[in-house]
């Protein structure tokens, strides 16, 4: 199993009957992002904000019971999700709480979203920027205790350079006249190859 902590989190899998599987389960470094940008930082940087913080129990509360939550895969998320159903809850909080009980509440908000999804004794290959939050990683381990979930952070080139790869990937699937989206990942009812192609592919 793979999972992705960008601005979203995600995860993906290799389904006995239905193949490649993906959905997006919550909110991750762009949530956290958003709240530091109150307070004219870019960052929470190595998740130190989230680590001097509270968890605030209403707010996380409200966050999960957010309908996202009870579909079933696949499922995605985009910002204007964030902002109209997330950021509402944070903006509120932030009137009444310091900005570091916010960001402790956004990373057990995160945990706890990725956390359900990972079947018991999964091994997880987390990549994008968030592996390299040792905060949200603690938090990730802390809500999957007890079973036997493992996280494998690889070497940071690999991190730092997925995203390059992936999308590389997806412009030759493009060229060649090949899906690069799937109904089992995007809930599509059919796979489609998007992205603007200039010049002729080989097919052409």
């Amino acid at each position: 199993m793979a999972l992705n902590l960008g601005g979203f989190a995600n995860l993906s899998l290799e389904h006995p009957q239905h193949g490649r599987i993906a959905w997006d389960v919550g909110p991750a470094n762009l949530l956290l992002n958003m709240v530091v940008g109150t307070r004219g930082l870019d960052m929470d940087r190595d998740g130190k904000g989230a680590a001097e913080g509270t968890v605030l129990p209403a707010l996380l509360e409200a966050w999960k019971r957010l309908e996202h939550h009870a579909q079933l895969p696949p499922k995605s998320l985009g910002r204007e999700w964030l902002e109209g159903q997330v950021w509402p809850h944070a903006q509120k909080a932030l009137e009444h709480h310091t900005m570091q009980d916010v960001l402790a509440t956004v990373v057990a908000y995160a945990a706890w979203a990725v956390a359900r999804d990972v079947p018991d004794g999964a091994n997880v290959l987390v990549t994008g920027g968030g592996a390299l939050n040792p905060t949200l990683m603690k938090a990730l381990e802390e809500a999957a205790k007890g079973r036997q979930v493992v996280w494998d952070i690889p070497e940071r080139n690999l991190i730092e350079g997925k995203e390059a790869l992936v999308f590389a990937w997806l412009g030759v699937l493009r060229w060649l006249d090949m899906p690069n989206a799937i109904p089992s990942v995007t809930g599509a009812t059919k796979a489609s190859s998007g992205g603007a192609l200039w010049g002729r592919g080989p097919g052409r």
